[in-house]
């Protein structure tokens, strides 16, 4: 049995704490990029409803950037 873990952001598989989250390592330098870049994304959809799965993680830097802060991304 392994111990696979899921990306708390997108639910790719992660098997180490990223940023002190299990998350994948595109969703940790996403946010690590986004942090430092002082960038600010909106969501598409304008209303923060976005599903952030792997195949479409980049549809939507808003509300991506904003699940990494929900379950507490930090650097």
């Amino acid at each position: 049995m392994s111990d696979q873990r899921l990306c708390l952001v997108c639910t790719a598989p992660s098997n180490y704490a990223h940023c002190r989250v299990n998350s994948c390592r595109s969703c940790a330098d996403f946010f690590k990029r986004t942090v430092m870049s002082g960038r600010a994304y909106i969501c598409r959809k304008g209303d923060g409803t976005c599903t952030i799965k792997p195949k479409d993680r980049h549809n939507c830097r808003g509300c991506r950037f904003e699940m990494c802060k929900k379950f507490g991304m930090t650097m």
